[in-house]
């Protein structure tokens, strides 16, 4: 996406068109700032990949993390119990 649009060679396009010299060149211009200032907003499919990784180990640490905390609940659960059972 490094691709630079070169501006002189659109005006002259412009101009072997029918535009006018001033015209030309305010539009190969334009043209330019408005590609170069989108050019800014885009990603990579590097920088997505490397984002998605991160998330994919958020996911996976998050989900082990409340797996663990479920285990610690039931045993405790099934501790109390059987204490309730034996005072019972």
């Amino acid at each position: 996406m490094n691709a630079m649009i070169d501006t002189l060679k659109a005006a002259k396009s412009f101009e072997g068109a029918g535009f006018a010299k001033a015209q030309a060149k305010s539009l190969a211009t334009t043209i330019a700032e408005a590609t170069s200032a989108s050019r800014e907003d885009m990603v990579t499919k590097d920088y997505l990949k490397g984002e998605m990784a991160v998330l994919k180990n958020d996911i996976v640490r998050w989900m082990l993390g409340s797996q663990v905390m479920l285990i610690v609940v039931l045993v405790a659960l099934a501790n109390f119990t059987k204490l309730l059972a034996a005072h019972s």
